[in-house]
């Protein structure tokens, strides 16, 4: 009998006669299927929910702050960083007074702002940890420590900036408005994923190491685009936001809107946007304006760095990683843009629109600030979550019965 050519059937070298190029189009949705997006949509439903149910927590979360209550939680939590922070520097013999929020000195003092609590911040800690699909026992150490581990971080930062203002350094503006934010907003992502780490080694056992080497390039990562970046080349990150800002300047019969920035060595890429209504004006050049003071390296840019850094850091086998990266960038920028335009209104209408009720300028501050809020701390990793994760790495884990 002759022998047989080939492999036998079955083998485990065995190769499809289907075409490599069939198979990717299969895989993926087809290439030149009009349906492809769609599918892609379908695959990506899990994380989409994930994001939005991120989102609407979180804006929960920091609405709640937001509501007129007998004892404001917003001054409890400042109050709390100043008392912490008046004890650290009482233990590192660094002389303070404590007075409510602020911390006095015979030379310098600082005061615990409502907007220097890091609120924001960790709400949006919160609603990522409850978001997390693991166990309710890991959500609710997850959101104690990381809570408590976040209000900690805070009041190491305002003892610095304390420090720092009584010796006289002159590193005080660019450690207050640039280095200290950049810091606080990186510290949350790091935070959360290090306890993403902690809890998917517990349900999902060899994944916490891949995520903390994803973490430790995600923090080196940021640290040369969003810090190193704009201290070593501030005037580069000057012209990039000069032309971002220049969406905002407007040269009409209603309206004139003018962006400048400043020129204090101490205070770098700080800008001011100026606000006129030329029918409000007087012949002399006299009237009410309004100007909005801003730090255009972390309202243009911060949002921008922790997007990129995230999505650079944590790689993914997605086929269709770079439309979705593009297409969140874009969203990005919309958001940004009319998060910013709406601040623009809300001062603009103080120009020309009579004294509204209280409650009417209650809203109209708690959804700016909470329009604010999401738009800088909570939707880079919204859009992060959709672009980077595969349904499978945020799906709840299966129970060792069905595994």
């Amino acid at each position: 009998m002759g022998r047989k050519s080939g492999r036998p059937r079955g083998g485990k070298h065995q190769r499809s006669s289907r075409p490599r190029s069939s198979r990717r189009e299969s895989e993926s949705g087809g290439l030149d299927n009009p349906q492809g997006v769609q599918e892609l949509l379908l695959r990506k439903r899990p994380v989409i929910f994930l994001s939005l149910r991120f989102l609407f927590l979180a804006a929960v979360l920091y609405g709640f702050l937001l509501i007129p209550l007998p004892t404001d939680p917003i001054n409890a939590l400042a109050t709390l960083i100043a008392k912490g922070s008046h004890a650290l520097l009482s233990t590192l013999q660094e002389p303070s007074q404590l007075e409510g929020t602020a911390l006095l000195s015979s030379i310098f003092s600082v005061n615990v702002a409502r907007d220097c609590t890091g609120a924001g911040g960790i709400c949006a800690f919160l609603a990522a940890v409850i978001s997390t699909p693991v166990s309710h026992r890991l959500r609710l150490l997850g959101a104690i420590s990381g809570g408590l581990c976040l209000i900690l971080v805070n009041t190491i930062r305002v003892a610095c900036l304390f420090a720092a203002g009584v010796h006289g350094t002159r590193l005080f503006p660019l450690l207050h408005e640039k280095i200290w934010p950049l810091v606080m907003l990186q510290l949350n992502a790091a935070i959360f994923m290090l306890w993403l780490s902690l809890a998917w080694s517990v349900s999902r056992p060899g994944s916490g190491t891949m995520i903390r080497r994803n973490l430790l390039r995600f923090l080196l990562i940021y640290m040369a685009i969003a810090i190193l970046g704009p201290a070593f080349m501030p005037r580069i990150y000057e012209g990039v936001l000069t032309m971002a800002g220049k969406a905002f300047e407007c040269d009409r019969p209603n309206c004139i809107r003018t962006l400048e920035f400043s020129r204090d060595p101490g205070h770098p890429l700080n800008a001011r946007i100026t606000i006129v209504d030329p029918a409000l004006m007087n012949p002399d050049g006299s009237g009410p304006i309004r100007n909005v003071d801003f730090d255009a390296l972390g309202v243009f840019w911060g949002p921008m760095a922790a997007f990129l850094a995230l999505s650079i850091a944590y790689r993914s086998t997605e086929r269709h990683r770079l439309p979705l990266f593009l297409g969140g960038l874009i969203l990005l920028l919309t958001i940004g843009f009319w998060n910013f335009y709406f601040i623009l209104w809300d001062e603009a209408r103080h120009l020309y629109l009579p004294p509204t009720t209280r409650w009417v300028g209650e809203t109209i501050g708690s959804l700016r600030s909470i329009s604010g809020m999401l738009a800088t701390a909570c939707l880079p990793f919204a859009l992060w979550v959709i672009t980077a994760l595969d349904e499978r790495d945020i799906s709840p884990p299966e129970s060792r019965d069905n595994a």
